[in-house]
């Protein structure tokens, strides 16, 4: 569970990451923006074919290099990686995608590669580029495809000793991975897949000019800058629409900002104070009346309610206290199809004991006394039960 600082500014648009590997066939125009970046792999389209599976290539890398990147995404699958023999990472089957600074690990001349992967339920494929940086270049020495060779791995075989699936030989593409997902579609976007924890440290030091061409965008979607926040509004963190289409932005030390839009929401006309107690409000929901706040500072959710008409907040209730530290803390609110509040929390937080009434959750091993730190989530009804 992790939450990092937004941009200090709103940026209104959406930003999808394709993911999931496809077996089916792309476009030209798709298949030639995506020739510099890697396919989706594995033994076959039947990707259950086998429970393990291992892939080499070998390269050669003639030119010096100064700085060399492995960047790696694996699909229902957790994947170790050996280069040139020595085992750098693994990376399991629900982690984030991984960029791995491998300079130390290569040689001049001959080098070779091995993924040793072990399927999970699921459509099992990696994918897989390798950039090294030269004295004028920087440029992709490696990419997963069908020349990478790839065979079961031997705890697959049968107990017969049966040596049928043990020869290498060519792997199969399933397709080429989205450009914008290896962000090598010709953009200008600075911020990719890969620097998914770390994109609001490269986005918080922009220029006025630049901010907005570091994202990448869908087809049809475009991102506009309406606002930087100001010297004295600190960094923001959750914003959230209200019923009158005002944008509500928690401030990463305390309180909430009101934004009232131009009427094509070009331009912010006002902004208020609206809380100036509450700290890091990392969650905002609108909903039932009321404006509902993960405070993780605060180690709470607070139902934040107008009840003179005035159009200002005046009660502030605290629903249910999450006691903890606030690293991995209090995340995002969202309210479910069956009309309850849904709670993210990381590990920072207690896990509750009072108020669980779902005996079927995994964290009832908690509950028993097991010393477990677990991210959670919680839902609620509309009073914090």
């Amino acid at each position: 569970m992790r939450f990092s600082s937004l941009l200090p500014a709103v940026l209104i648009g959406v930003n999808l990451l394709g993911g999931a590997p496809s077996a089916s066939a792309q476009t030209p125009d798709a298949q030639a923006k995506s020739a510099s970046g890697p396919d989706w792999i594995w033994l076959g389209t039947r990707r259950s074919s086998s429970s393990e599976a291992e892939f080499r290539k070998s390269f050669d890398l003639s030119e010096r290099f100064s700085e060399a990147h492995l960047q790696v995404a694996a699909d229902f699958t957790d994947c170790e990686i050996t280069l040139n023999g020595t085992r750098i990472t693994r990376l399991d089957d629900y982690g984030p995608r991984l960029n791995l600074e491998v300079t130390n690990q290569l040689l001049r001349g001959r080098n070779v590669i091995q993924l040793h992967c072990r399927l999970s339920d699921g459509p099992s494929a990696i994918a897989a580029t390798l950039t090294v940086a030269g004295a004028q270049v920087t440029k992709t020495v490696l990419r997963t495809d069908s020349s990478w060779q790839c065979r079961q791995a031997e705890t697959a075989l049968d107990t017969s000793n049966n040596s049928v699936g043990r020869t290498w030989t060519a792997a199969i593409s399933l397709g080429a991975v989205a450009p914008r997902f290896w962000n090598v579609a010709g953009t200008k976007a600075r911020i990719t897949a890969f620097d998914d924890y770390t994109q609001w440290k490269q986005a918080s030091n922009g220029d006025e000019e630049e901010d907005v061409e570091r994202f990448m965008t869908l087809p049809g979607f475009s991102i506009d800058r309406i606002r930087r926040a100001a010297s004295d509004e600190g960094s923001w963190v959750s914003m959230a629409f209200d019923p009158q289409g005002r944008i509500t932005v928690a401030r990463e030390d305390k309180g909430l900002l009101r934004l009232t839009l131009a009427e094509q929401g070009a331009e912010v006309l006002k902004v208020e104070t609206i809380n100036d107690t509450l700290l890091e409000c990392r969650g905002l929901l609108y909903a039932y009346d009321s404006l509902y706040a993960n405070a993780n500072n605060s180690k709470g959710m607070y139902r934040l309610r107008d009840t003179s008409g005035d159009d200002w907040f005046d009660e502030v209730t605290l629903l249910r206290e999450f006691p903890g530290t606030v690293g991995h803390g209090r995340n995002d609110l969202a309210l479910g199809p069956d009309g309850l509040i849904y709670s993210i929390h990381g590990d920072a937080v207690v896990v509750p004991a009072d108020n669980i009434v779902d005996r079927t959750s995994p964290l009832r091993d908690t509950r028993r006394g097991k010393p477990e730190r677990e991210g959670h989530l919680i839902r609620t009804n509309q009073d914090g039960w």
